[in-house]
């Protein structure tokens, strides 16, 4: 399985990592604030990056946005539990304003 890791550019372990992978042949997709490569995640290859750079190139979230720092999966899980509460509030006022309405039907009989 490919697994994609990143490393800063500004790194100080920027060009070290580029020339470790470059004499591997790995391909490296360069961008202004990082620079990003895959590895098969089965590989001896990928052993021998993990125990010389694992600290230095996380793996890239795909639900995180790296320009503006959102994750994904936090901003939606955010919306859900927001969503809940609105639900439940609403919920609960229109329980209540049923069961009023019950109790006075069963007052009224």
């Amino acid at each position: 399985m490919l697994v994609q890791h990143y490393i800063l550019t500004q790194s100080r372990y920027f060009a070290e990592v580029c020339e470790w992978l470059k004499a591997r042949s790995v391909r490296v997709e360069v961008h202004l604030n990082r620079s990003r490569f895959s590895l098969d995640s089965d590989s001896s290859l990928y052993t021998e990056f993990l125990l010389r750079f694992a600290q230095i190139c996380p793996l890239v979230d795909p639900n995180e946005d790296l320009a503006t720092g959102l994750n994904m999966n936090t901003y939606v899980n955010q919306l859900m539990e927001d969503y809940a509460e609105l639900a439940a509030k609403h919920l609960a006022d229109h329980i209540d304003q049923e069961v009023i309405k019950q109790i006075m039907l069963d007052h009224n009989k």
